[in-house]
């Protein structure tokens, strides 16, 4: 995965969003391959973007201001419970599912905030789309995704790649 570092990541996330960063500095730009074949994880934190971005994602129908159960999910995790009773011996136990979204040390990369713009690409390939729903009912979370949170208060842009 030769992506987010390279030369110029703000081109390369601009390419992968298809939208405009501009005046924009990095913050952080991360890579980590867990394979020969260039798999692993990438992400890039991009600060004081222009407002002129904010204007641009207000349009897109690829931009939300929710994320969804499944952008939840990658980004921050959730806790759940599980009850279990009357044919089997009653018992409550509280399970957690951490962030996929994280970095090297497993720490969450993007911080819970109310005021944003979520972006998701599942850049899974598949034969078909009957194929790809298939996959996605069996399997919610996909082996390759591009995540992006733009936080609007803090005018920064969060991206996060990964490639399995």
């Amino acid at each position: 995965m030769t992506g987010c570092v390279d030369d110029n990541p703000i081109s390369y996330v601009e390419n992968k969003l298809g939208i405009e960063i501009n005046n924009a500095k990095i913050e952080k730009n991360k890579e980590k391959e867990d394979s020969f074949l260039g798999d692993g994880t990438a992400y890039t934190i991009i600060k004081n973007i222009s407002k002129k971005f904010e204007k641009q994602v207000k349009n897109r129908k690829d931009w939300s201001r929710k994320p969804t159960k499944l952008e939840r999910l990658l980004l921050y995790g959730y806790k759940y419970r599980i009850e279990k009773g009357p044919n089997i011996e009653p018992f409550e136990e509280e399970m957690e599912e951490e962030p996929y979204v994280t970095d090297d040390k497993e720490k969450r990369i993007v911080p819970k905030m109310d005021n944003a713009y979520y972006y998701f690409k599942d850049t899974e390939w598949f034969e078909n789309e009957k194929e790809k729903e298939k996959e996605r009912r069996l399997d919610p979370v996909p082996r390759n995704f591009i995540i992006a949170v733009y936080d609007v208060d803090n005018n920064r842009l969060y991206y996060y790649e990964y490639d399995s």
